[in-house]
């Protein structure tokens, strides 16, 4: 494979020779394959050596995953648009190079392990400026906006953004041979007391600690873009305040590094389009059961015998901690 990707990266970036001096297998979720590349260029626009990311598409994408040269495509829209992505480099669809296709992006210095934020001692003092910026990023992301030509690959459809998203879960749990009543009676419920105004953007769709990188308690980057899709804006700040992603920092609902009103305080000032605070729970709600769906598909995947990972197979535990974090939240919204 090092010859092959040796010879493929020096004709993608026009250098008369190139080598990949290093390959690092990074650390990531469940489902991407990352890795570090350090490599020495000689001649061409690129002449030098560089440290660059190689995302190499999974033998098993999740439901809703991207291919990734629409994957590239997002990135690319996003960091158009102004947002802290890894700039996109290359792309490669031929999967004999390295088995699969895969993508090449500017490496970014930092960390991105959410229980490894959340307890940084510098979060203490600077979560919530960096709170603040997160909200100014979603906010120059969700200035992308349909129509967009080079984004025609994402169906838009003419439902609102919450019937579609309700109407996808469904879908989903229908694939699965056991049943959640639970998820069921919350699907209803959002069904019942969806916004009255909603709109579509561009969101991230998996946007969380976890997913994101910090240097020195600020924001480096945000990662992992194969599920974007069009949505209404606040789903992704519910997400990113779900209970579910905040790791043990329950009192910070910010992603388990500030209050809330940091994230929307930040959000709302970089954008033409303020959201109220207030409807958070709301989507907080969308958010766990879009966690405990993906959570279930999961350990689908496991069971099925199409990708066997321990990983996955224990990822579907949560759901009961879902399913009581929606309950709770709907509870609380009665009183």
């Amino acid at each position: 494979m090092p010859e092959e990707l040796d010879s493929w990266l020096k004709d993608a970036f026009q250098a008369d020779s190139l080598s990949v001096d290093k390959i690092t297998v990074l650390d990531g979720g469940a489902v991407q394959e990352n890795s570090a590349l350090d490599v020495t260029v000689q001649g061409g626009p690129h002449d030098g050596r560089h440290r660059w990311a190689l995302r190499k598409q999974p033998p098993s994408p999740l439901i809703g995953s991207w291919p990734k040269d629409h994957e590239l495509t997002i990135i690319q829209a996003a960091y158009d648009a102004g947002v802290p992505v890894p700039k996109p480099l290359a792309l490669c669809m031929d999967g004999s190079i390295i088995g699969a296709p895969f993508i090449i992006l500017e490496f970014l210095d930092g960390f991105a392990g959410g229980r490894r934020i959340v307890r940084d001692p510098v979060i203490d003092d600077m979560g919530p400026a960096l709170a603040s910026e997160i909200g100014e990023a979603m906010a120059k992301l969700h200035s992308v906006t349909p129509p967009n030509p080079a984004l025609n690959f994402i169906e838009l459809g003419g439902d609102r953004p919450v019937n579609r998203r309700i109407r996808l879960y469904r879908e989903q749990l229908d694939l699965l041979d056991d049943r959640h009543p639970v998820l069921e009676f919350v699907l209803s419920w959002l069904d019942r007391h969806q916004p009255a105004e909603q709109r579509y953007t561009l969101i991230h769709n998996d946007f969380r600690t976890g997913n994101y990188m910090i240097r020195d308690g600020k924001l480096a980057g945000i990662l992992d873009w194969e599920i974007a899709d069009w949505g209404d804006p606040r789903e992704d700040l519910g997400y990113f305040c779900a209970k579910c992603w905040r790791f043990g920092n329950i009192h910070k609902e910010a992603g388990g590094i500030a209050p809330r009103a940091a994230l929307y305080d930040g959000y709302n000032a970089a954008t033409e389009h303020p959201v109220e605070i207030d409807g958070s729970p709301f989507w907080e709600v969308m958010g766990a059961m879009r966690w405990a769906v993906i959570a279930l598909l999961q350990g689908h995947r496991h069971l099925s015998g199409e990708q066997r990972s321990l990983e996955l197979a224990l990822t579907p535990r949560i759901v009961p901690e879902m399913e009581l974090d929606m309950l709770n939240l709907i509870e609380g919204l009665k009183s």
